[in-house]
């Protein structure tokens, strides 16, 4: 599976760059919403449908647990809320 890591503007990189904000976060974020929230067959979940909040929030959880500094994080995940879409 080919990502970006996290879609964060060249511009803002001296704010929060894509690569500060954990691998496993965005990974799964990016699978999640490249499938329009629904898991395909061989996921562990397989046809788990992810509402466009839970992925976020999922992707939020996941940068905690991988240590991501809090106001980054909360950043990331604001930027998603506002800009991110199925």
């Amino acid at each position: 599976y080919q990502f970006d890591l996290a879609s964060v503007p060249r511009l803002f990189w001296r704010l929060i760059a894509p690569f500060e904000l954990s691998l496993v976060a965005p990974l799964v974020h990016d699978f999640i919403y490249q499938h329009s929230g629904q898991l395909p067959a061989g996921c562990i979940e397989p046809n788990r449908k992810f509402t466009r909040k839970e992925a976020d929030q999922l992707f939020l959880d996941l940068m905690r647990r991988e240590g991501v500094k809090r106001w980054r994080r909360q950043l990331a995940y604001t930027a998603v809320r506002l800009f991110g879409r199925f």
